[in-house]
């Protein structure tokens, strides 16, 4: 006859205490508690991929996501111009060298028998949102090989809409490496109407363009340039599963994060007591 195996005493005692604990709703409140954030502080990294304070993800103080399905109105989330392209004016030939055109940046070179001829490089965007966006960021880096000894070639960034078209940077290329010293906004102030350079801008469903516009000067056949970080990052008014700070930070990723301090200070506390 086998011999009957005996549960160590303390097992038996740690399963009775258990299921008395479990049985408080209190104490079951407070074991669920204390396993949600463990679980948090723990699976921080892969819960989401942004840093507590130094991506900014969206607009400031954004609400969550969910937010228009509640309250309604008009909203938008963040999208950005894509589908980078180059063409020349009548008469220029572009020519963009092996391997050298990206999502973000290009390099290639130009011939024109003509002056005063001009190359666009371009992003669009079909804009879907029932509402302007809250900010929009845009970049650009332009450098130039061909035009030293020339006046220059005038060169400019808009954001342009049928007819409309809305300056954000412009400057004239010669050599080296050009590029503003902040990201692009609209520098016109619609204060004084209560409205936002964005939502004038983005006023409704429709296709918009991000385009540098480059005008050789007289006595330039041939050139070179090279375009790098070419974009326009439009700016939400809502975002993810809390919404954002008043520098447009992530406030689900500082939650996170946040329950590792509190995990911390609480372990500190009870070896201390």
């Amino acid at each position: 006859m086998a011999q009957q195996r005996k549960v160590p005493y303390r097992l038996v005692r740690f399963k009775k205490f258990l299921f008395q604990m479990l049985k408080n709703k209190m104490a079951f409140t407070g074991i669920a508690v204390v396993v949600f954030f463990t679980f948090l502080a723990v699976a921080a990294p892969l819960l989401t991929p942004y840093t507590p304070q130094g991506s900014i993800v969206s607009g400031q103080l954004d609400p969550p996501s969910w937010y228009p399905a509640v309250a309604g109105g008009r909203w938008s989330l963040n999208t950005e111009f894509s589908g980078l392209a180059v063409q020349g004016s009548s008469g220029v030939q572009v020519n963009i060298l092996p391997g050298q055109l990206t999502e973000n940046a290009v390099n290639f070179s130009i011939s024109s028998p003509q002056p005063g001829s001009s190359i666009t490089v371009m992003k669009t965007i079909s804009y879907p949102f029932n509402g302007p966006p809250q900010s929009f960021l845009g970049t650009v880096e332009v450098i130039p090989i061909g035009l030293n000894g020339t006046a220059g070639a005038s060169t400019t960034v808009n954001i342009q809409q049928g007819p409309n078209a809305y300056l954000l940077w412009q400057t004239n290329l010669i050599q080296g490496d050009y590029a503003p010293t902040t990201s692009l906004t609209y520098p016109l102030n619609f204060a004084t109407t209560g409205y936002s350079a964005p939502s004038v801008i983005f006023n409704s469903k429709t296709n918009y363009e991000y385009v540098l516009n480059i005008v050789l000067p007289s006595g330039v056949s041939q050139a070179t340039f090279t375009v790098r970080n070419f974009r326009l990052l439009l700016l939400g008014t809502v975002w993810g599963l809390f919404g954002t700070d008043n520098v447009g930070r992530d406030l689900f990723t500082q939650f996170v994060y946040g329950a590792q301090v509190s995990l911390l200070v609480g372990l500190l506390a009870t070896f201390i007591a």
